[in-house]
């Protein structure tokens, strides 16, 4: 009889192991940069700072500069 590979699977027993391949889902801007993906995270920021930019959707306005209510993001 074939034995069952999950049986080998050490992670089902141990949440501390598959803890290690479950993302990190980040909330805040100031976990990302004390986190120790800090430099991941930074990278990915300015990715999307770019893509958004170079879509178009999105145009820098300092605060004094702004004619209109300023919103906050997330």
């Amino acid at each position: 009889m074939t034995k069952d590979p999950s049986e080998d699977d050490k992670t089902a027993d141990d949440p501390s192991l598959s803890q290690l391949f479950q993302p990190t889902i980040l909330k805040m801007y100031n976990q990302a940069i004390k986190s120790a993906a800090a430099d991941q995270w930074k990278e990915a920021m300015d990715r999307e700072m770019k893509s958004i930019e170079d879509l178009g959707v999105f145009e820098y306005v300092p605060v004094n500069a702004a004619t209109t209510k300023i919103i906050s993001c997330r």
